[in-house]
C-alpha cells in the first residue's frame, strides 16, 4: 500500500514476513519476488535510503522458501541514479572544517560491503530489470545480479570521479569487465547505452524500455525452473571470487570515497552539478 503523503512512504508490507519498507516495495507473485526501487515515481531512486533496506531484504529473502527468484526494477523511468548529489552538496556546505562532522562517524563503509556480500549470497536467481538510468551505486546493484536486462535507451556508468569522489567499486568492475574497460569507465565517467552496455559485459540483453520488466520476469521464471541445488552451488562458486575481491579491496575504496566527501573538490563538483554550471578550478593538487 502506498500512502498519499508527499514522500510516498510505504505504510505496511503487503507480503507477510517482510517489514514495512519505506524506500523499496516488495511484492511476491507465483514464487517471484519483485523489488521496486524508490518511493517517488518522478525521482532518481537514490541509493542512500535504499541500501539498508535492500540489505535487510536480501538477508530475509534468503530464508524465504516460497521465493524461487528475485527481480529488481526501478520505480518510474529510472533504475537508480546512485547517491543523491543534491544531498551531497548540502552536506558539504554544512561541513565544519574545524572538526569532524557528526555524519563522518556514521559513514556506511561496512554497510556498503555488507550490502554487496548479502546480494551475492542470495541463493535464488536475481535478475535486474534496468528500466532506466543506472549510475554509480545504481550500477553496483545491477552488476551484482545473475542476469541483467537493460533498456535500450538507458544510461549506465559510474561518474564518481566527475563528482569529486573516489569510485569505490572500480576494482569490482575490473573483476567483471576487465581492468582496461574498468579504467575507461570510471576514470572518464563515461555513460554507456543499451547494446553498448551488453557489449561491455555489464548486461546480458538490451530491449525496448517498455519490455524490460516483462523480459526480466520471463528470465527469472526460466532460471527458477532449473535444478535449485545445482544453480545455488554453481552461483556460489562463481561469486566466491567477487566476494574475495570485496573483502580485500572494497573497504579501502569506500574509506577513500569517504575522505573525498570531505574535500573542497567534491563540494565544488556537487555544487556545479546541482546548479547546472561549469565547475570552478579544483584545488586538490
Amino acid at each position: 500500500m502506498v500512502s498519499e503523503s508527499e514522500d510516498r512512504v510505504f505504510q505496511e508490507s503487503p507480503v507477510p514476513g517482510y517489514p514495512a519498507f519505506q524506500a523499496i516495495e516488495v511484492g511476491v507473485d507465483d514464487g517471484v519476488a519483485v523489488v521496486t526501487l524508490g518511493a517517488d515515481p518522478d525521482g532518481p531512486n537514490p541509493t542512500t535510503a535504499m541500501t539498508p533496506e535492500l540489505l535487510e531484504f536480501f538477508r530475509i529473502v534468503r530464508e524465504d522458501p516460497t521465493v524461487r527468484a528475485v527481480v529488481l526494477v526501478g520505480r518510474g523511468k529510472v533504475f537508480s541514479a546512485g547517491g543523491d548529489v543534491k544531498v551531497m552538496g548540502e552536506r558539504s556546505r554544512r561541513m565544519d572544517p574545524s572538526a569532524n562532522p557528526a555524519w563522518v562517524k556514521r559513514l556506511p563503509v561496512d554497510r556498503a560491503t555488507d550490502f554487496m556480500t548479502a546480494l551475492l549470497e542470495v541463493d535464488v536467481p536475481v535478475v535486474a530489470a534496468v528500466n532506466g538510468h543506472a549510475v554509480g551505486a545504481g550500477l553496483r546493484i545491477a552488476m551484482l545480479c545473475d542476469y541483467v536486462v537493460v533498456a535500450d535507451d538507458a544510461k549506465v556508468g559510474d561518474p564518481h570521479v566527475m563528482r569529486g569522489l573516489v569510485a569505490p567499486q572500480a576494482v569490482l568492475l575490473g573483476e567483471l569487465i576487465g581492468a582496461r574497460r574498468a579504467r575507461s569507465l570510471v576514470l572518464t565517467g563515461r555513460l554507456l547505452r543499451g547494446e553498448e552496455v551488453v557489449e561491455w559485459g555489464l548486461a546480458d540483453e538490451a530491449v525496448a524500455r517498455d519490455e524490460v520488466l516483462e523480459r526480466a520476469l520471463s528470465q527469472a521464471r526460466e532460471l527458477a525452473m532449473l535444478p535449485p541445488l545445482a544453480f545455488r552451488w554453481t552461483k556460489r562458486a562463481l561469486n566466491n571470487r567477487l566476494k574475495a575481491a570485496i573483502a580485500q579491496y572494497a573497504s579501502e575504496g569506500y574509506a577513500l570515497e569517504a575522505l573525498t566527501m570531505l574535500s573542497t573538490d567534491h563540494a565544488e563538483a556537487a555544487a556545479s552539478f546541482a546548479e547546472k554550471r561549469e565547475p570552478r578550478p579544483y584545488e586538490g593538487r
